[in-house]
């Protein structure tokens, strides 16, 4: 084979890797973008859900030894809807585990505060307290995990 052969083909066999590179580059920086994105997206969301979550541990501490005559419905309600809004946003964006355990910390704060002013017993109560502060816990290990924190 000729010179100008041999020539001919490393010119386009170069070129032929610029357009590859120039259309393949683009792909590749979206993607890297969107990864990027989708992780500050999902910490927003869990930074925002442990937020609320801690409202409502600070809330069902505060009942505990109060007079049960004096209610307060209304932040009751408040953090009910906030922990279910960040539950259903967790829903978008977490693995399944993480889904299931976010649900479940809403759902054990209403029944924590439920078994306060219904279920007598001082220890009821306390026990789904520490039912709901667990889950709350276990929530947080798997942001941390879902996050490649630890």
């Amino acid at each position: 084979m000729s010179q100008a052969v041999v020539a001919l083909l490393a010119a386009l066999v170069g070129a032929g890797a610029a357009v590859l590179g120039q259309l393949i580059g683009p792909v590749v920086q979206s993607r890297r973008a969107h990864r990027h994105w989708l992780r500050d997206k999902r910490t927003e969301v869990y930074e925002d859900f442990m937020a609320d979550a801690a409202s409502a541990s600070g809330h069902l501490h505060s009942l505990m030894g109060s007079d049960r005559s004096v209610r307060n419905d209304e932040t009751y309600k408040k953090l009910m809807r906030d922990l279910r809004a960040g539950a259903s946003r967790i829903d978008l964006y977490a693995m399944a585990e993480l889904r299931e355990a976010a649900s479940d910390v809403w759902v054990n704060y209403q029944l924590a505060y439920y078994a306060y002013y219904h279920e007598s017993p001082e220890q009821q109560s306390g026990e789904m307290r520490q039912v709901f502060v667990e889950d709350v816990e276990r929530v947080r290990q798997l942001i941390r995990k879902e996050l490649g924190v630890d």
